[in-house]
């Protein structure tokens, strides 16, 4: 699957980490260019692009912004309704992050902990637990919670 990431800082490289040696081919933003750029050079899966760029190459993109940063930034991507979104911005909710990526629709928030990196993780989902699982639950444990309630 290929993957991308916006907003590649302290919550979502530790994401990537995790399943870069999965197989997939995955491209970071260059925000956090220290990371992204440390990903890159790490892994031979990995790539990194301008926002536009991670877009265009991904059928499943983690958003992993700042939660004050990310209506601008999503604004300026034309993302397609082929692809699925997958949010790690905490304080967007399933429909408020779909709003920022339409016509891509916001499938699930993921709560990644740290040690996702290393495996054996819990990972907290709301929305498609099925797919997040495809995608970290082969070394992680996947927990699927009902509404933002739980979420919060």
């Amino acid at each position: 699957m290929r993957l991308g990431v916006i907003g590649c800082g302290t919550i979502a490289r530790p994401a990537v980490e995790g399943i870069a040696c999965d197989v997939h081919q995955i491209t970071v933003s260059e925000q956090s260019s220290s990371h992204s750029k440390a990903l890159a050079a790490a892994y031979d899966n990995i790539s990194v692009a301008d926002n536009q760029g991670v877009v265009d190459a991904s059928d499943l993109i983690f958003l992993g912004l700042i939660a004050e940063d990310a209506p601008k930034v999503l604004r300026e991507a034309k993302f397609r309704d082929d692809q699925k979104i997958v949010s790690f911005i905490a304080a967007a909710t399933l429909e408020q992050a779909g709003a920022m990526t339409r016509p891509a629709p916001a499938v699930a928030i993921m709560m990644p902990f740290p040690s996702i990196t290393r495996g054996g993780t819990p990972i907290m989902v709301q929305g498609d637990t099925a797919l997040v699982g495809e995608i970290v639950g082969d070394h992680n444990s996947v927990f699927s919670l009902k509404d933002a309630k739980e979420m919060a």
